[in-house]
């Protein structure tokens, strides 16, 4: 308890002391000023009138009535001022040596700017081993007029991509 007291404590005066924190959510959105004006390492990145999107896996199971179907669940943020059209979501299948096994691509659909959707995808099944652990991952595969969050993680670029 005394270190996580003293971590906080830490942390609290690194944050007096800099003066600034950048929230990763807020700047990309074109009309949110800085936390802190006087501090020249806070920015706001303008977007130029494009949506901002990333996708969250929050499941992904086979079907209980029908054993060949597999289903991922995700929601999609958009994190920009205007909607973002024509998206679609790839979602892919690891096994646990890092081979893709299975991948569910969506159909085209919208996001409303500033908001978040939940969608789902569907797949085949068959194939999968019981005996063996997998691991779920999604992606914007594109849309119309909108930057795709994980293209600026070169790891996640390259995981997704290849």
């Amino acid at each position: 308890m005394k270190r996580i007291m003293l971590i906080f404590g830490l942390i609290s005066i690194m944050i007096l002391v800099s003066g600034c924190i950048e929230d990763p959510l807020t700047s990309f959105n074109p009309e949110v000023e800085t936390a802190c004006e006087e501090c020249e390492t806070c920015k706001t990145c303008q977007l130029d009138n494009k949506a901002m999107l990333d996708v969250y896996l929050m499941n992904w199971a086979i079907n209980v009535d029908n054993d060949e179907e597999l289903f991922f669940e995700y929601s999609v943020r958009n994190f920009g001022n205007v909607e973002a059209k024509n998206v679609k979501v790839e979602c892919k299948l690891f096994s646990s040596s890092e081979k893709v096994v299975k991948t569910g691509i969506s159909s085209a659909f919208n996001v409303a700017s500033q908001s978040t959707s939940l969608e789902y995808t569907t797949t085949t099944a068959s194939g999968l081993n019981e005996n063996d652990i997998y691991i779920g991952a999604c992606y914007v595969k594109g849309c119309s007029k909108c930057d795709i969050l994980y293209k600026r993680i070169p790891s996640l670029a390259e995981m997704f991509e290849n």
